[in-house]
């Protein structure tokens, strides 16, 4: 007893150094403040810092390591793995640090670790600048730059980390510091894709990219009866692709919503989601293969606004769902791919889950391996599974078809 009043009276003495808030379990808003994308892997945090500044990060870290508590940080809470929270720790939550500053005359941008993608590109693009995006507008700028950052942008612009021009940062012990290519390079080096392993990024400036609004982009469906040749003519489609292509093709069931014909609601598909930035006719020109080896079940290929664009993920990863990913870097899409790829998509287990391909290469493939903690710069492709399922009891059957999808 004695030790645990000790405790919470270091948690009262803790709570006047801040600016921010420091919530623990009783408090009115604390189990508010556990919840995360992933509600399959919600926890119970010890303590909960709502960050105001840099400054309350270094003191959460200095007190946790006083009293032997780990140190869980959240960005924008959207960590596939559940990274976002953890049982029994301190965890320090950018929710709340949400600034962004944008130099249109320099095309710079700083931005703190509370920011989402959408929040951000909302932001550049009213200065007609861009930078370089994830595909879903509820991700965290934060976990998604320092894990390297792929995106719509990748291929035109380069990763995330590419575009990144210093942190800032809290170390374990509690100092505050700048990482560049010019100060504590090392650490610079550590944090382009090392995952947050090495320092707390309390702030980001980004390098932007201009951009206008107006893009050839859109969605082109087929039955996934069609997928082998599907996927045959997308692998030659990129393998002469410009730079300024990307085309995500991805296995999904159709939901009973209104934006599909009825007739194809339940029915698994194989859907070619791309965008080109730059001519919109030569964009038109390089999506026609796609549009054309076969009837489409749905093409909705068209100049359209990037700002709209941004959104066609965002309705099929709804935040407090169940979520299990799987991934891994790949030399191609071989025709033996494919057709695993095919054999487990027509069995695809969960609600919201789809398996896609993403395309990799262009401006990313030109950095050197050893430029940055990112190594995987000579793949031209990725695999993922997002699986997404919403009841607790399909947990087994949704995880299970995944780990047999992502080996074979």
């Amino acid at each position: 007893m004695i030790i645990a009043m000790t405790y919470d009276n270091a948690l009262e003495n803790l709570k006047l150094q801040l600016t921010g808030k420091l919530l623990v379990a009783g408090d009115p808003d604390f189990e508010k403040a556990c919840q995360i994308w992933n509600a399959r892997l919600i926890k119970n945090p010890a303590a909960i810092l709502q960050c105001a500044d840099a400054d309350d990060a270094a003191t959460g870290v200095k007190f946790a390591t006083k009293h032997g508590l780990p140190v869980v940080v959240r960005g924008g809470g959207h960590s596939y793995a559940g990274l976002s929270s953890g049982d029994e720790v301190l965890l320090i939550d950018f929710s709340r640090m949400k600034g962004i500053e944008i130099d249109a005359a320099n095309r710079r941008a700083l931005v703190e670790p509370g920011v989402h993608w959408g929040e951000f590109n909302e932001a550049a693009l009213a200065r007609g600048l861009a930078p370089t995006t994830g595909t879903v507008n509820s991700v965290g700028v934060a976990g998604f730059t320092l894990g390297g950052g792929s995106g719509w942008l990748t291929r035109k612009h380069g990763l995330a980390i590419d575009n990144l021009l210093s942190v800032r940062v809290v170390t374990a012990n509690g100092e505050l510091l700048t990482a560049s290519e010019s100060e504590n390079a090392d650490l610079f080096w550590g944090l382009r894709g090392g995952a947050g392993n090495f320092a707390i990024a309390t702030g980001f400036e980004f390098n932007l990219h201009p951009m206008e609004n107006e893009v050839f982009a859109g969605q082109i469906i087929y039955p996934i009866s069609e997928a082998r040749r599907a996927l045959q003519v997308y692998r030659e489609v990129m393998s002469q692709a410009p730079d300024g292509f990307c085309c995500y093709p991805a296995a999904f069931r159709i939901p009973p919503i209104e934006a599909f014909p009825q007739d194809q609601h339940g029915k698994v598909v194989l859907n070619f989601i791309h965008l080109h930035i730059g001519d919109a006719d030569e964009g038109k020109r390089v999506v026609q293969p796609l549009r054309d080896f076969e009837h489409p079940v749905m093409d909705l290929s068209a100049k359209q606004p990037y700002s709209e664009h941004l959104k066609v993920l965002d309705a099929g990863t709804p935040p407090g769902q169940r979520w299990y990913s799987r991934g891994q870097y790949m030399n191609s899409i071989t025709d033996e791919a494919i057709d695993a790829f095919i054999d487990h998509a027509q069995s695809i287990q969960g609600a919201l889950t789809f398996a896609y391909f993403e395309p990799l290469g262009g401006a990313a493939g030109r950095i050197a391996p050893d430029a940055t903690a990112f190594p995987h710069r000579d793949a031209p492709v990725s695999f993922h599974i997002l699986a997404g399922w919403m009841d607790s009891e399909e947990d087994e059957s949704v995880m299970q078809w995944t780990r047999d999808f992502h080996p074979a």
